[in-house]
């Protein structure tokens, strides 16, 4: 039990269940029964008025500051819908209740338990529907689920991808594209193949270029990933997960192994991609790919100034393309793109400095104006 004795009207929040507040005079002792495995304890203290409310079990809390005492019926509203809907989607929520506390920073911190958020943030009115539900998840993934950081960071791409991303989908297909689109415009604008790290190496946001990392080039993973198993199979996977690791601590090979168990096949392919990039494996074998360099054409291409591009059908997906830039800077990108729209007739393209260096087609392998005729059957 964690007891903490303050000021009169400070109250003490920690991760645990709240066993009473008692006012003694001119002192104010919150007393806390913590069970659960805690990497840290996390302590925040405040003039804090308190509301709670209960909903099929699950306890939302608010602890706000007099100004903001008004905001708290549409948290304990939002806390309880988030916690009932992840509840039913990645299982039994790991903690006694949750509660968000006012900070008189501008933050918002995930605890076991409580998010810390700043007094102008919880004002926000699109707080309760954004990030309010990414602080929840964190519940399972990072705190329910520890993160083996050594290993890298898994639980940031995956909290944006089952909280962020999940609301955009089930908004809409078109915000779900763009929320997609967002992640990979940020990943390709913010990381250069010089700064580009695998997520392996990834422990925590520093800069926008990191975030682009850990959060969005992550997040795009897990997309593939649910692509890659099925529907069924990648919920149950994570639901699974969470069961096995709860309080215990969990690598990406912990994820691919416990995927693979779930599948009952091996994602080696998937994971490491050891021949071809994945977008490449569906273009001919004529291209090849490098950090700061590509072949296209029979020719070698490794200036700062080349860019190629290729469009092929989509062999999975009848009736779309599948297109892929790979420039070698940012500057041959730029140049690029003004001259690409003049080269539809084209399956690839190579520039350098500006101008084309190679153009080409694909080997016709099948088409509408093709027709074979097979033997038939001897009398």
């Amino acid at each position: 039990m964690l007891t903490v004795e303050g000021p009169d009207d400070t109250v003490a929040v920690t991760a645990g269940r709240l066993l009473g507040i008692d006012h003694q005079g001119a002192r104010t002792v919150s007393r806390w029964q913590i069970d659960n495995h805690l990497e840290g304890l996390s302590l925040s203290a405040g003039p804090y008025g308190v509301e709670k409310r209960m909903l099929d079990g699950l306890s939302a809390t608010t602890y706000f500051f007099p100004d903001n005492k008004i905001l708290a019926p549409r948290y304990l509203e939002a806390s309880l819908r988030h916690l009932k809907r992840y509840s039913d989607l990645f299982g039994t929520y790991p903690f006694d209740g949750f509660a968000v506390v006012e900070n008189f920073f501008p933050t918002g911190y995930g605890f076991p338990g409580y998010s810390l958020m700043g007094g102008r943030v919880l004002r926000l009115p699109f707080i309760p529907e954004t990030s309010l539900p990414h602080e929840i998840v964190h519940s399972w993934r990072g705190n329910g689920v520890l993160v083996d950081v050594a290993s890298g960071n898994w639980c940031e791409g995956l909290t944006s991808y089952t909280a962020d991303y999940l609301i955009k989908e089930q908004a809409s297909s078109h915000a779900a594209m763009d929320y997609r689109r967002q992640a990979l415009r940020n990943y390709a604008t913010l990381v250069s193949p010089a700064t580009d790290f695998p997520l392996s190496r990834f422990r925590s946001r520093t800069d926008p270029a990191t975030k682009a990392v850990g959060y969005d080039k992550s997040t795009m993973v897990f997309h593939m990933l649910r692509k890659e198993v099925g529907e069924d199979a990648f919920w149950a996977s994570l639901r699974h997960f969470y069961g096995q690791f709860r309080f215990k601590h969990a690598s990406w090979k912990d994820l691919q192994a416990h995927f693979e168990k779930q599948t009952g096949r091996s994602l080696d392919s998937f994971i490491g991609l050891p021949d071809r990039p994945e977008a490449l494996r569906l273009f001919p074998r004529d291209l090849a790919l490098a950090p700061k360099a590509f072949d296209a054409g029979g020719q070698h291409f490794d200036g700062s100034g080349d860019v190629l591009f290729a469009v092929a059908r989509h062999p999975e997906h009848p009736g779309k393309n599948v297109a892929l830039l790979h420039p070698l800077s940012t500057e041959a990108a730029d140049q690029a793109a003004l001259k690409i729209p003049h080269y539809g007739r084209y399956s690839y393209l190579a520039f350098s400095d500006g101008p084309n260096r190679i153009k080409g087609t694909w080997e016709v392998t099948d088409s509408p104006v093709m027709v074979r005729w097979e033997p038939g059957p001897t009398q």
